[in-house]
């Protein structure tokens, strides 16, 4: 998610200016503890 080709979208949405690669990092950084975190706290509870 933090990179600017990841999906056609994001490609496009750079390639026409509107984000820069600091935008897609910072959520990409974002998505990624919150995705770590809920990975985490499910696997313990269905362990």
């Amino acid at each position: 998610m933090g990179l600017p080709v990841s999906t056609p979208p994001n490609a496009v949405s750079f390639a026409a200016g509107g984000l820069t690669v600091r935008d897609f990092l910072r959520m990409g950084v974002i998505v990624g503890v919150v995705g770590l975190g809920a990975t985490l706290i499910v696997g313990t509870l269905m362990g």
